[in-house]
């Protein structure tokens, strides 16, 4: 799972050379790694030996090598297309690659969308950005052919409880604050235009998180339609 930086720096400080990777079972375990002393903020790192890591054209990873598994056993829907004819697996995450030739995770293939326009969105880009503020504990994009985009958040009352004293309005002027600073590295067809705060957090119970924590998109826009339309009108 998601480590951040600042923990990485913790241990490098302590003397502890902790090393950022990224694998899955299909490939055996790791597929990249972060090299002792080349640490960079967000990667996972640089490809393993014995294994080939490229970027497609539309940045998902793919990775192929004598650890990476050939096939499914009796493969269906999905898992039938995850490998190509060249050899290739196409692993659905998207990455960016550095200069450095450093890798980073920046969303899920299948979470894309496109707005009204056309363009393409990976919602998990911009929500880890509001996951870096701490007054957050939720950021939820919406977006999906419309005509901009908006965000459901659920404020950190656990690791700040000091927030539960704030007024509605006092609520509203720091989210809008948290938005305008996320904004700044957006492009402009990916910025936040409207918000709301959620009453409370997206769960499992209503059936909007996964086992692993993640978001299912179509039940959370279904749970909380009625929120999301307002932002619309």
């Amino acid at each position: 799972g998601y480590l951040d930086p600042v923990v990485f720096r913790a241990f490098h400080r302590a003397g502890v050379e902790l090393c950022s990777g990224y694998g899955m079972t299909e490939a055996t375990g790791g597929i990249t790694m972060t090299p002792p002393g080349e640490y960079v903020d967000g990667s996972i790192g640089k490809p393993l030996p014995g294994i080939e890591c490229v970027r497609a054209e539309d940045g998902e990873l793919l990775i192929r090598g004598a650890y990476v598994s050939p096939g499914y056993f009796k493969p269906e829907g999905e898992e039938a297309e995850a490998h190509d004819a060249e050899g290739w697996f196409h692993t659905g995450d998207l990455v960016s690659i550095d200069s450095e030739g450093h890798f980073r995770i920046t969303g899920r293939k299948k979470e894309i969308y496109k707005n009204r326009a056309g363009q393409t969105i990976a919602p998990q880009r911009v929500e880890n950005l509001f996951r870096d503020f701490d007054d957050l504990s939720q950021s939820f994009l919406v977006g999906d052919h419309r005509e901009y985009n908006t965000l459901l958040v659920w404020p950190n009352y656990e690791g700040r409880p000091e927030l539960r004293t704030l007024g509605a309005e006092e609520m509203q002027h720091l989210v809008s604050s948290l938005v305008a600073s996320a904004n700044r590295f957006l492009a402009p067809f990916e910025r936040v235009v409207a918000f709301r705060v959620l009453d409370r957090a997206l769960d499992a119970d209503h059936g909007e998180l996964t086992h692993k924590g993640s978001f299912k998109r179509d039940v959370v826009e279904k749970n909380w339609k009625k929120l999301i339309d307002g932002m619309y009108q």
